[in-house]
């Protein structure tokens, strides 16, 4: 029983080699990728959950098999194709357009003014007076 659960560990790396050195699948994993990174997901699911033992009876063994054939395509995703310049070419969610992002120290002069209000706001007693 330890050699099948070694095997069915090993099935989400054969199934990305495999992946990966066939032409015609990874054209797949690239133009309909919205499909095969989930089922790739998916897939790893159910291989979790068939070793782990949450699937139980006759199809246990075939989903996990299935699941971890498929399982490869969670690793595969295609470039961004939005022309940001942040450097992270890879992540698979762009930034919401409406929170900008924050802007880097030193892009301009300091606001003595609104440091000095919000200070006032902040001083209350201090800490060491607090738990006397």
């Amino acid at each position: 029983m330890p050699a099948l659960v070694l095997v069915l560990l090993l099935l989400p790396f054969v199934s990305m080699t495999v992946i990966a050195h066939s032409a015609w699948l990874r054209k797949l994993a690239a133009t309909h990728n919205r499909v095969t990174w989930p089922l790739g997901v998916a897939g790893l699911g159910c291989l979790v959950a068939g070793v782990v033992g949450v699937l139980s009876g006759r199809y246990a063994l075939p989903l996990t098999i299935l699941g971890g054939a498929v399982s490869g395509f969670s690793v595969f995703w295609v470039r961004r194709t939005d022309d940001s310049d942040d450097g992270d070419d890879w992540r698979r969610r762009t930034p919401s357009p409406k929170s900008p992002p924050p802007q880097p120290a030193g892009d301009g002069p300091i606001d003595w003014e609104l440091f000095d209000r919000l200070r006032a706001t902040w001083d209350g007693r201090p800490v060491h007076d607090a738990e006397r």
